[in-house]
């Protein structure tokens, strides 16, 4: 039998994550205007997408061609060793543009706040401080891309 405060639990954690992918989508929205406003004030953007698209459509291995003084065989593991760049290629191979990037992004800093949410709810308690701090990661969340991308 399925109690009253179990059904009251996951319809709760049904609005979190309705609440989590809404946030993902809005600093999706939010990073793509400001690529469209040409405001990307890192290299990061080019560096990856020309990267992944090297490796996609050229043949070359996440090549790039920014760091070459620094890197001369213009390998991106070169420079950084990122492995999980291969979970992302799939997407960027299937949808060619920066803008897969930046949505990859905002959901993956968005999706940071399911375990730091179930973390601080554990460890003080209470869901109302695990929204807190939630809250607070999107805040900086959205701060950190809104500036830094």
């Amino acid at each position: 039998m399925v109690k009253h405060k179990d059904v009251q639990n996951g319809t709760q954690s049904h609005y979190f994550i309705l609440g989590n992918n809404t946030l993902g989508l809005l600093f999706s929205v939010l990073t793509i205007f400001r690529f469209y406003a040409f405001r990307t004030r890192a290299w990061d953007l080019g560096i990856f997408t020309q990267s992944f698209w090297t490796t996609a459509y050229a043949g070359k291995f996440l090549y790039h061609t920014c760091e070459l003084f620094i890197n001369p065989s213009g390998v991106f593991f070169g420079v950084h060793f990122s492995p999980i760049l291969f979970f992302v290629l799939p997407f960027y191979w299937a949808i060619p543009r920066p803008e897969t990037l930046l949505v990859l992004q905002s959901f993956a800093i968005g999706s940071a706040a399911i375990p730091i949410y179930k973390l601080a709810k554990e460890y003080t308690g209470g869901r109302i401080v695990g929204l807190v701090f939630c809250g607070s990661l999107s805040g900086l969340s959205c701060n950190t891309i809104c500036q830094h991308v």
